[in-house]
């Protein structure tokens, strides 16, 4: 459930806010075991296992791992305006800021003729999976 909280004209300390807005109780050590338990069936059974997983974490079993162009086209275009620019220009930024902590390759003259160049490179495609944690979270009344 959403809960709007209107903090307008107030300045709230870091506690007061933290109060507000409770964050989950995380303990480390289960989700490390939880993650690694989810590597070790993807390694053993690649995609049946994130399909498994998926239907198991998060109650549903979708089609298919990956998402189609069509599929992708299709919610782009049922964006409200208002969403997608902003969507976009917070892309922008991202790119812009991620850019600019890029440090410049640098090259190490190890023996004549023998160099070797470390450099930071953006990759093609990622992915990830967030397993889904069905609990209740308690919120701040409004």
């Amino acid at each position: 459930m959403i809960q709007t909280l209107d903090l307008r004209g107030t300045r709230p300390s870091s506690a007061e806010l933290a109060a507000l807005v409770p964050r989950a109780i995380l303990d480390v050590s289960v989700a490390t075991e939880t993650a690694s338990h989810l590597i070790t069936e993807v390694r053993e059974r690649g995609s049946a296992a994130l399909l498994d997983q998926a239907e198991r974490l998060d109650r549903v079993r979708p089609a298919a791992l990956r998402v189609s162009a069509d599929e992708l086209a299709a919610a782009v275009d049922a964006l409200d305006p208002a969403v997608r620019d902003a969507v976009e220009e917070s892309i922008a930024r991202v790119r812009r800021a991620s850019a600019a902590q890029v440090p410049p390759a640098l090259e190490t003259e190890l023996a004549a003729g023998a160099r070797i160049e470390q450099r930071w490179q953006p990759v093609r495609r990622a992915g990830f999976y967030v397993p889904g944690a069905r609990r209740s979270i308690p919120r701040a009344s409004s």
